[in-house]
């Protein structure tokens, strides 16, 4: 049994549905088992635990494990090469660069790094994209349970439109699936994910492959992707003619591989209408316009908060407040002055996403004109 001691802050109940930030300033977390058993003020939850170890982390911060819900463990070396529309930028950044885990040893080297990177950024949850290869996957999964990390993963899969060697057949797609997952599905806190690239890089014939999987490893979750650019959501309407929406090219098979948790940027809305260029392509430039700046604020504050960390990672800790030599004078020592660089950073950061939430989930065309005339 152990008793973390310092100021924690934590959201315990949604912030979109009414819950606040919940801050205490001596607070005590009760650890057993590697479970959070106990959180309150310390006195308390150290007076029902007199014989546990206490870790005294005053003067610091303790927060929740972060989670994110999209990430692509095979482009941690092309982190921002950006500068080139969705299609392009998958053409000549990042699918060259996920060719490069079919080499097993370069996988792992990159799977290291990637583990690393979420557990120093306090990322404990993560639905990751994986790689086109099994072998690539299997380090994956392999790193993130050393680190104990909750990962969701899985094998991703194509057969047209990508460069040729990624591609792979429904069979093997459905083989190579069902043997990951019998591995690492349900071990330590990983679970397996099934993984078509996005409608445009899959025929029919694969995402029926797929359902069949999801169908078949119980509990099993799906990701893809979705509406992520005006020219790939034009192409995916032209292949599949006899879909309704961008979601409904998903349904395959007798058990419909409706995401369940897909990246998305824009027309997921109740009304899941799929864009017709000629009729409301003023709205989708609008819509586009709004999507980027959200996205671009939101990473950037992100991106600053994360790099925060690894510098406060890399000093040393300092002591509680009252014995620290800058007591007298009232100024921060470089320590908490970095911690409160990190706290704010991410205070900025879910403004951004609580304003992106309010602009994007039910986007008004009329609104948006309106907005940028008045601009």
């Amino acid at each position: 049994m152990t008793v973390y001691r310092g100021t924690v802050l934590d959201t315990p109940d949604s912030p979109f549905h009414g819950g606040g930030l919940r801050a205490e300033a001596d607070a005590g977390i009760a650890v057993e088992a590697g479970v959070v058993v106990d959180r309150g003020p310390f006195a308390r939850v150290r007076a029902a635990r007199p014989e546990g170890e206490v870790v005294d982390l005053t003067g610091g911060v303790l927060l929740p494990g972060l989670v994110d819900t999209h990430v692509h463990f095979p482009q941690v070396r092309v982190i921002g090469g950006l500068g080139k529309p969705l299609l392009s930028w998958l053409d000549g950044r990042a699918l060259p660069e996920e060719a490069r885990m079919s080499d097993v040893d370069y996988a792992g080297v990159i799977a290291t790094d990637f583990v690393d990177g979420l557990a120093r950024a306090g990322t404990t949850t993560a639905l990751v994209f994986g790689a086109h290869y099994a072998p690539a996957v299997d380090v994956l999964f392999e790193r993130a349970a050393v680190a104990g990390l909750r990962v969701t993963a899985g094998l991703v899969v194509g057969d047209r439109n990508l460069r040729p060697e990624l591609e792979v057949t429904p069979e093997r797609a459905y083989a190579d699936g069902r043997s990951l997952a019998d591995r690492w599905h349900g071990k330590e806190r990983l679970r397996y994910a099934v993984t078509p690239r996005f409608s445009l890089a899959t025929t029919p014939g694969l995402l029926e492959s797929c359902a069949a999987l999801l169908g078949d490893v119980d509990g099993a979750l799906f990701t893809s992707h979705v509406n992520e650019n005006p020219a790939e959501v034009a192409a995916v309407a032209k292949l599949f003619p006899e879909c309704a929406h961008y979601v409904d090219t998903y349904d395959r098979g007798p058990t419909p591989a409706r995401p369940s948790a897909a990246a998305s940027d824009k027309f997921v809305s109740q009304e899941e209408y799929f864009p017709v260029f000629d009729s409301n392509s003023r709205d989708l430039q609008q819509l586009e316009a709004s999507v980027v700046n959200n996205i671009t604020e939101f990473y950037t504050y992100m991106k600053a908060t994360r790099d925060s960390l690894r510098k406060l990672a890399d000093m040393p800790a300092q002591p509680a407040a009252l014995d620290r030599p800058t007591a007298a004078t009232g100024e921060p020592d470089a320590w908490h002055d970095a911690m409160l660089n990190v706290i704010y950073l991410v205070f900025l950061g879910y403004e951004s996403a609580r304003k992106a939430v309010n602009d994007l989930i039910e986007f008004q065309p009329a609104r948006a004109e309106r907005s940028i005339v008045s601009s």
